[in-house]
């Protein structure tokens, strides 16, 4: 797994994620993550993305804000699904993070940041994984890209599972 932020996107470094994955270990292995703070620069990390995403090898991304840098996720996995010109699959998880922190003049006091993952993949998530939180983009016959959400797909799903 390599993790990527904008004053190191260009080194490999086989890191973690920073904190723990929402996604499935077997979805994960050996993939590319990308860290978004207030101030990342798009410039660097898309260039990086772009590259890492075309290798044959690396299936999946993960695009990972925290805090003000949710913002920045969203924003950049939204510009790289343009720049994306074939079918991809997309997994969405916003989570909170409560923190109990004191200082000398304070009681303690709950801070609650928010977490966004964005896990971007060349493969269609297996079944027993699929939920609200996902969506694919294809194109169509005119090479346009269409969105896609099949609700009827994830009831069919949930009923083979019971």
């Amino acid at each position: 797994m390599e993790i990527s932020d904008d004053s190191s996107c260009s080194e490999r470094n086989n890191t973690i994620l920073s904190t723990n994955s929402p996604f499935p270990e077997d979805l994960i292995k050996n993939v590319s993550i990308f860290v978004f703070k207030k101030h990342t620069k798009f410039e660097r990390i898309i260039a990086r993305a772009e590259k890492d995403f075309s290798d044959e090898n690396i299936r999946k991304l993960i695009f990972q804000g925290t805090g003000n840098g949710c913002e920045k996720c969203i924003c950049f996995a939204e510009v790289f699904k343009q720049k994306i010109k074939q079918p991809i699959f997309q997994w969405n998880v916003l989570r909170k993070n409560q923190n109990n922190k004191s200082s000398e003049n304070e009681k303690e006091r709950n801070l609650i940041t928010p977490e966004m993952f964005i896990l971007i993949s060349k493969d269609p998530f297996p079944d027993e994984y699929q939920c609200l939180s996902q969506q694919t983009k294809k194109l169509n016959e005119d090479n346009v890209v269409n969105p896609e959400f099949d609700l009827k797909d994830l009831e069919e799903n949930q009923r083979k599972r019971q």
